[in-house]
């Protein structure tokens, strides 16, 4: 069933077509967080509360007066995880229109905003209801009768459906490109369809096996979002003032100063990714 509803958006020729869709998604999110801060502010989960003594005891809320650095470090990993869109940034700008670099600025300063906003709404939400309780997967700790928690889940997943075709495109770019020089033009699309069955299917069977989604959630961020905001741009502008060193050209000082900063956030950039690896394997 998910192979044929994400298959056709995967086989999309424009992200233009996933304008509605995106649209849904973005509504999913809001909702599922709106419905996380309605059942904490009505203490539904509390002690006393409607669904409290529905909960088994494993997945009634507990608080603590300790903070345990080594989760608090595992949510770092989780941040890294949450902005990983730069691939498709190009896509994004040129399809402004006009694409001009303010109105780009305007698009990821309000976007990213607001992204954080919501997932800050559903995390403080979720753990301030639960507590230490609180399931990687959020929707876990919600009761079956909870009928508002099976719109959550449903629109959690039309949330999910609607997004994976952006991320998907971005990977099939970047395949596309580390071939471009084996591959003819006309070849390009033929390469993208067969991917999109490929990775659909791939991901779909793994969707199945596994259920540890946390600790997959925080190496994704510690390996996956320390590289792509730390580590790699850093060396593609060290990599551009290198080559016009060899060019010849004297680099200003703002351009050295620059050049010393990257070289510093591409050391912390790796120390985090493997910090957060070592934190997140011994955390589990």
């Amino acid at each position: 069933m998910m192979v044929l509803l994400l298959l056709p958006l995967c086989l999309l020729r424009s992200l233009s077509s996933l304008a509605y869709t995106s649209f849904f998604g973005m509504l999913g999110c809001l909702y599922t967080t709106g419905f996380a801060i309605y059942r904490h502010v009505k203490g539904d989960y509390a002690k006393g509360g409607r669904f409290f003594q529905l909960l088994a005891l494993e997945r009634r809320p507990k608080f603590g007066d300790e903070i345990n650095i080594s989760k608090l470090l595992v949510l770092i990993s989780y941040f890294h995880g949450c902005y990983q869109v730069h691939f498709d940034a190009p896509k994004f700008f040129h399809s402004l229109s006009p694409s001009t670099l303010r109105r780009f600025n305007v698009l990821t300063y309000s976007s990213f905003t607001i992204a954080g906003l919501v997932g800050a709404g559903l995390m403080i939400a979720g753990f301030l209801t639960f507590g230490e309780h609180s399931e990687s997967l959020l929707l876990n700790n919600y009761h079956s009768n909870d009928q508002l928690a099976t719109w959550a889940r449903l629109a959690t997943l039309v949330s999910i459906l609607c997004s994976y075709p952006l991320f998907f495109g971005g990977f099939a770019s970047g395949i596309i490109e580390l071939t471009a020089d084996i591959l003819r033009s006309s070849d390009r699309q033929t390469v993208k369809d067969v991917l999109a069955f490929v990775m659909v299917a791939v991901n779909v069977s793994l969707a199945f096996v596994l259920e540890r989604l946390g600790i997959i959630a925080s190496l994704s961020g510690s390996i996956l979002g320390a590289c792509i905001i730390f580590v790699f741009p850093p060396l593609i502008h060290m990599g551009c003032l290198d080559k016009k060193r060899k060019e010849g050209a004297k680099l200003s000082l703002k351009e050295e100063r620059m050049y010393v900063t990257s070289y510093i956030t591409l050391i912390l950039g790796l120390l985090f990714g493997l910090f957060g690896v070592v934190v997140s394997l011994a955390s589990r």
